[in-house]
């Protein structure tokens, strides 16, 4: 359950950030995405974007590192508690006997 719903978060935030990334105006060359739909010397959302744009990514990137993590720690403890429940004990299969050329004699 707790993974069901981290992985749906997770999913929004990369959507959000990759939106924010889009959205940013290019350093270099002056433009970007935005400028696509607002001018070349105008952002999407006025002069003031860029500061909210780029603290958006940062911590939308901190976001996204941060359930990556919890989400591989919590298929690593699933998967781990899944081989230990499933694991064989010797009763259950019992082994064959390997044949050895002393024995066929």
């Amino acid at each position: 359950m707790l993974a069901t719903i981290l992985t749906i978060i997770y999913l929004i935030v990369c959507v959000l950030l990759i939106i924010a990334i889009l959205l940013q105006q290019d350093k270099t060359a002056g433009s970007g995405l935005g400028a696509a739909f607002g001018g070349s010397s105008q952002t999407v959302f006025g002069s003031h974007s860029g500061d909210i744009l780029s603290k958006a990514t940062t911590w939308l990137a901190v976001g996204f590192m941060v359930i990556a993590l919890l989400l591989s720690f919590t298929y690593t403890k699933k998967s781990s508690i899944t081989q230990e429940a499933g694991a064989f004990s010797p009763e259950e299969h019992p082994t064959v006997p390997v044949s050895t050329p002393e024995a066929g004699k």
